[in-house]
């Protein structure tokens, strides 16, 4: 990942984000929190590997942030659009959306745009799953157990 708060890619046909992170992991279990850390990486689009020849780099302008709790990304289960938001940050965007359920999985999708005003695709499905954050609420004492006897 890079450390720089500050998107950077060569020019291209256009940008695209790839390696999403959510605090850090890819695909995390148990986020316990419920303000995940979001970050990408930027590419140029249709390049494979890490470098590529540039004599001028082009900065990340703006991006998109899309959460669902479904693998739709146009579904009706939006949690979380962020619309356009203005900047080159790609590392540790913040979530804020709708509360996430406890014990949930969480899909999230990333477009960017660069200096150029073109907006990327959307970058492939990442997700994380939530964590229990207080005691567990069992309903049915069967499926519980005291903590202490």
């Amino acid at each position: 990942m890079p450390q720089s708060r500050e998107a950077v890619c060569s020019p291209s046909a256009g940008l695209r984000a790839v390696d999403l992170r959510c605090n850090g992991q890819v695909a995390p279990l148990a986020v316990g929190h419920h303000a995940p850390r979001l970050s990408w990486v930027l590419r140029p689009a249709g390049a494979r590997g890490h470098k590529e020849a540039s004599p001028a780099p082009q900065v990340q302008a703006a991006y998109q942030v899309r959460v669902t709790d479904g693998p739709d990304r146009d579904a009706a289960h939006g949690l979380w659009d962020s619309g356009r938001v203005e900047g080159s940050q790609n590392l540790d965007v913040g979530y804020r959306g709708l509360p996430l359920r406890e014990g949930s999985r969480f899909w999230w999708w990333v477009r960017v745009w660069g200096a150029d005003g073109a907006a990327s695709p959307w970058s492939e499905a990442a997700a994380f799953e939530s964590g229990l954050v207080g005691p567990p609420s069992c309903t049915q004492e069967q499926y519980c157990m005291p903590l202490s006897e």
